[in-house]
């Protein structure tokens, strides 16, 4: 499934992949996604590369919302983060 897709100036397109997965129920208003990071870049040309990262989250912090004790208290929240370029190298 297409999540998302976005342009740059340079005519060069990102394409972010989800899958669902179905080991998990189906509930109203949560998925549960595969513990992937697929992205394909495109570029003017037609070259695409590919870049599939496995994640190793934890199932209970893989959800496509936020919980928080106190939703009005920024603090609440811990983010965490990973870079990677459009050729999928880690920084």
């Amino acid at each position: 499934t297409i999540f998302k897709i976005v342009s740059y100036d340079d005519n060069t397109i990102v394409v972010h992949i989800i899958r669902p997965d179905l080991s998990y129920p189906i509930e109203k208003d949560i998925l549960w996604v595969d513990k992937y990071l697929s992205i394909r870049t495109i570029y003017q040309n037609g070259n695409v590369v590919p870049v599939d990262i496995k994640l190793d989250i934890q199932d209970f912090n893989f959800l496509t919302y936020a919980n928080a004790i106190d939703e009005s208290d920024p603090f609440s929240y811990t983010d965490w983060a990973m870079i990677v370029d459009l050729n999928g190298k880690f920084y």
